[in-house]
This record gives C-alpha cells, sequence and structure tokens, in this order.
C-alpha cells in the first residue's frame, strides 16, 4: 500500500507508521536471508531486528538479494 501523499497529522501517527513499516521489512529481510542460506548472528539478526532506519533495511535488503555471505549483506 503506497501513501505517497499522505500529510500525516500527528508525529506520533508518522512515528508509528514508519516504526511497523520498519519491523514489517526487517522481519522480511531476515526471512529472505534465511531462504537463501545465509548465516547470520544474534547480534545481526538484533541489529536488523532494532533498526528504524528504513533506508539502511532497504539497503540491506538489496545486498541479500545477490549476497552469498553476511559480509555481502552487512559490510559496506
Amino acid at each position: 500500500m503506497s501513501t505517497p501523499n499522505y500529510q500525516y497529522q500527528s508525529d506520533f501517527a508518522l512515528k508509528f507508521f514508519t516504526e511497523g513499516k520498519a519491523e514489517g521489512e526487517a522481519s522480511l529481510l531476515l526471512h529472505i536471508l534465511e531462504r537463501r542460506g545465509i548465516a547470520i548472528s544474534e547480534h545481526d539478526r538484533d541489529r536488523v531486528l532494532s533498526c528504524t532506519e528504513l533506508a539502511q533495511i532497504e539497503s540491506w535488503a538489496d545486498r541479500a538479494l545477490t549476497a552469498t555471505t553476511r559480509d555481502e549483506v552487512f559490510e559496506s
């Protein structure tokens, strides 16, 4: 669902939407890594799940699509 022109009426609503989206994308990233057979540490898992920056999660996810190791995903 896309809401490109929606203006949130409160900072709370914006934060709630952003955090919820980040949580969903983080879960999907972990699923992609698992399905691709890329093992990650508990530290990496916690790092992904605690990240609230959508751009960072999307960057990791882009790398996860072609990576063969965890270093290719998380190391810049």
